[in-house]
């Protein structure tokens, strides 16, 4: 049977000026916690993760961004911030499992790139900036994963039209996606 670990010290030592915020489901696992930061925080954390001894052995999983409507959530104040990149990092000799969301304040959605850090990396940011419009900074590779090359909408984001005056699907014969033009009838 495994240990019920605790959220590591080595955590708690190296950023205990940084107001470190964290949260558990002891539901699910002891071992999984989540963390936020600000942005500003995203690269000397994972420096952090993968230079200190005790958590260098840790493996990025998974990366995506949270974006939040503004048209429903202009009035709440609490909420100061247009989105957040969350990432999963699971640590081998903790056995412990870190979600890490990296709180944006700006209407531009910028982070910092970590490809250089985890080299799987790269495929989730392009997948991340493709879906979501998210910029990543001194990223190598921004070509798009799914869309085509010439594409800029993030379909993923609160402000891509869902419904409306185009029709757009995947032609299996042209081998590409169309974007058709709606025409309204009435019954």
């Amino acid at each position: 049977m495994l240990e019920k670990k605790k959220f590591p010290i080595q955590i708690f030592i190296i950023l205990e000026k940084v107001n470190l915020n964290f949260w558990t489901n002891k539901l699910n696992s002891s071992n999984l916690f989540f963390l936020y930061f600000a942005k500003s925080w995203m690269i000397p954390f994972i420096n952090i993760l993968k230079n200190e001894v005790f958590l260098n052995n840790s493996t990025l999983i998974e990366m995506s961004y949270i974006d939040y409507n503004n048209y429903f959530l202009k009035n709440f104040n609490f909420l100061k911030f247009k989105g957040m990149l969350y990432v999963n990092f699971y640590i081998y000799q903790l056995k412990l499992k870190l979600i890490v969301f990296f709180l944006n304040n700006q209407k531009i959605q910028n982070f910092p790139s970590i490809d250089k850090l985890y080299l799987n990396a790269d495929w989730l940011e392009r997948e991340t900036s493709e879906m979501y419009n998210v910029i990543f900074n001194n990223k190598n590779d921004t070509r798009n994963l799914l869309l085509e090359y010439s594409k800029k909408e993030a379909v993923m984001s609160k402000e891509y039209q869902i419904e409306g005056f185009n029709d757009i699907y995947y032609s299996f014969f042209e081998n590409q996606v169309i974007l058709k033009k709606n025409f309204l009838v009435e019954l």
